[in-house]
């Protein structure tokens, strides 16, 4: 690994998230921050004047001029705003104060205000590579002050104890070489400190974004979602009404005609075609009352207005007696194969066959010339060994013209069985007549199906 790498890895300077800027609340903090430290250091530069005076350091300064220099301080209130800047400021700063007045220098103020300079850059500075030489360079430029510093420091100035050793305690080193270690080790510690605080307050902050911004996605996902559902559901439910409007209707019509022509001269019958007129409103009215029982449901309790469970397999063999009339025979068969009953079928399944049949009936009833339909409902394994229920409809006629649809129907047929993984073949057969089968698994989707 570099050291492009590396650096890359300790201060982030590789990535490409960019902290927010500072809010009006930050910059608050900051100035009352910046107003504390100021006052710090006017109080520890009396106290100092107080104890010790400042002759002893070489500083002839006045008073005032002394406290002027202590605004130095003020760039700090935009610390957050513009990090960097104010970090090359103090590196500049710090060591000019402190080489034109050394009382001034030397107060506590200082260097905490020099160190949240160091630790703000890194937790804030948005170009991170720029952060990198800076601080860098304010290191540099620091360290070869304090050098400097010790290199021309003599006995008493600024304070620093004489260089000598007590004859009862000896020390390991030199006393000129253990105060200028001493005076390294001290610096490095808090530099080091302030670097380490200000990268890992950096990294915090762009995880707690990277998490926010999770969250964010996550809720607008479970949004969508909700929504997708709700669209989903108003789908279903107009192919629901579609389904039971279309084809409750078009039986109605289809009694109601043949009842009025044969009323006069065979009441009997006409009494008969009645009498389905009779029992297909009552099921249309039925289930519509159970489709807007779903719309009001809550949660998941029943709705009051569902009174009937939704058509079955077990409901065909009415559903094709009902559309039986002079000049079209429909017949109904079930063909089960091995272990698979028609009556063990998820209900899903079964509503959805039951769908496509009443689909098919009603095209044929509403837009075909045909004399002869058969309805199938057989159970099968195919070539991959994958258990399937099927549902067909075919009959022999032709389309009647001025009679075409709006291709819902097929539309809704292809949707139920693209839902419960199955697929739908429509269309006219080959050698006449028109044909509709659905074919859903019995079996749960594999996961290795789509890899």
């Amino acid at each position: 690994m570099d050291m492009r790498q590396r650096l890359g890895e300790l201060v982030g300077s590789d990535d490409t998230w960019e902290r927010p800027r500072p809010t009006r609340a930050d910059i608050r903090a900051d100035v009352v921050l910046t107003a504390v430290l100021w006052a710090i250091n006017v109080a520890s530069l009396e106290l100092t004047r107080s104890f010790m005076g400042f002759a002893a350091l070489g500083d002839s300064h006045p008073w005032w001029f002394q406290h002027l220099l202590l605004a130095a301080v003020v760039p700090l209130v935009w610390r957050r705003v513009a990090p960097t800047l104010v970090l090359a400021y103090a590196t500049v700063a710090y060591p000019a104060v402190s080489l034109t007045s050394p009382a001034t220098g030397v107060q506590i103020g200082w260097l905490v205000w020099y160190l949240l300079a160091v630790y703000t850059a890194l937790a804030w500075a948005r170009d991170r590579r720029m952060v990198v030489v800076t601080v860098g360079a304010s290191m540099v430029v620091m360290f070869g002050w304090i050098s400097w510093e010790l290199a021309v420091d003599t006995s008493g100035r600024r304070g620093s104890p004489a260089f000598g050793t007590s004859p009862g305690n000896p020390g390991l080193l030199a006393p000129a070489s253990a105060y200028a270690l001493y005076t390294t080790l001290v610096n490095t510690v808090f530099f080091a400190s302030a670097i380490w605080a200000g990268r890992l307050a950096w990294f915090q902050a762009r995880d707690r974004a990277r998490v926010a911004a999770q969250a964010d996605t996550i809720a607008y996902q479970s949004a969508e979602l909700q929504r997708r559902a709700v669209l989903d559901e108003r789908l279903r439910i107009a192919r629901e009404l579609h389904d039971v409007v279309a084809h409750h209707v078009s039986v109605i019509g289809l009694q109601a005609g043949a009842a009025r022509r044969v009323l006069a001269a065979d009441p009997s019958a006409a009494r008969a075609g009645l009498a389905t007129i009779e029992d297909s409103s009552r099921e249309a009215v039925t289930q519509m009352r159970a489709l807007l029982g779903t719309l009001r449901r809550d949660g998941d309790a029943d709705p009051p207005g569902d009174r009937s469970p939704e058509p079955s397999l077990a409901s065909l063999p009415a559903l094709v007696a009902g559309i039986r009339r002079p000049g079209l025979r429909v017949t109904y068969e079930v063909s089960e194969t091995g272990a698979d009953k028609t009556d063990a079928t998820p209900r899903t399944v079964q509503l959805a066959l039951c769908r496509t049949v009443q689909e098919a009936l009603t095209n044929v009833l509403r837009h075909s010339t045909a004399t002869q339909v058969h309805v199938v409902i057989r159970t099968g394994v195919d070539s991959r060994a994958a258990r399937y229920i099927e549902a067909e409809v075919v009959d022999n006629g032709h389309p009647r013209a001025g009679t075409s649809g709006s291709g819902l129907g097929h539309l809704g047929i292809r949707e139920r069985a693209a839902a419960l993984g199955g697929r739908a073949e429509i269309g006219p057969r080959p050698l006449g007549g028109y044909r509709v089968r659905v074919r859903l698994p019995l079996d749960p989707v594999r996961e290795d199906a789509h890899v």
